[in-house]
């Protein structure tokens, strides 16, 4: 009986992923009045600064370790960038397997811009 709940537990443990979460922020200077975000696939918040800078934190959710997270984090895959106005995650759209597992994320950038300045968030304009 205590073999078999042992088998049972390592089997449990070997389909059971972590969750893990990982925060960072990116400031960008402001070029235009006008910026969109296009990708349906972010869950965005947005709101207003004093600031000159468009400040991006990005929230990101994985079915992975910590570990494998901030690796991924510095070999560039959650870089976020402004490309004509798009604010946008440019590497996030590579489909990743780690271990035989697709890696699922779930993308949160909650995105703090000047006043006077538009952000058109899927067909939605704000105007702070």
């Amino acid at each position: 009986m205590r073999k078999l709940l042992t088998a049972i537990l390592i089997l449990t443990s070997t389909f059971t992923y972590s969750q893990s979460t990982l925060n960072f922020v990116k400031q960008f200077k402001v070029n235009t009045n006008e910026y969109f975000i296009s990708n349906e696939d972010y869950d965005t918040q947005i709101s207003t600064t004093n600031s000159n800078l468009i400040i991006v934190s990005a929230e990101i959710k994985a079915n992975t370790s910590d570990r494998i997270l901030n690796q991924l984090f510095k070999v560039g895959r959650y870089n976020i960038i402004i490309k004509n106005g798009e604010i946008l995650l440019d590497r996030i759209k590579k489909i990743v397997f780690i271990n035989g597992v697709k890696l699922e994320e779930n993308v949160t950038l909650n995105i703090q811009i000047p006043d006077g300045v538009i952000l058109i968030n899927n067909t939605n304009t704000k105007l702070l």
